[in-house]
């Protein structure tokens, strides 16, 4: 975002730059649930063995990006691995968009706590 100020005709509309998107989705992972279980060990490495030996939620050891692709619309995206994603967009955007997805998703669970909500992931895509 650029502005919030724009002609009173438009009041309420945004002054943008187009972006070109990072081809990752970054998923944040403080917990296993849903798909989490479904992610290939190489992955998560123990949480799925322990998620699956307890059958039910498991919190993480530390909280960590859990990439998958940008499948065209209409397909599934599929898990990556860091290093995957390093190749794919660098080492230097790979290593911002972990930091910046665990930091979000701390930053909600700071507030969800305080609110009896307790968030298990997060998804977030950058530019």
């Amino acid at each position: 975002m650029i502005s919030t100020q724009v002609p009173e005709s438009v009041a309420g509309a945004r002054l943008v730059k187009r972006l070109d998107m990072v081809p990752v989705e970054c998923i944040g992972r403080a917990y296993l649930a849903g798909s989490g279980f479904r992610v290939p060990p190489d992955v998560l490495g123990l949480w799925r063995s322990a998620a699956r030996r307890s059958g039910r939620r498991v919190a993480a050891a530390r909280l960590d990006l859990h990439p998958t692709s940008k499948a065209p619309i209409g397909q599934h995206d599929q898990p990556m691995t860091y290093a995957e994603v390093e190749a794919k967009v660098g080492s230097s955007i790979a290593a911002s968009v972990r930091k910046l997805t665990i930091a979000i998703l701390e930053r909600g669970n700071e507030i969800a706590a305080g609110r009896g909500i307790l968030l298990a992931d997060t998804k977030v895509e950058f530019a």
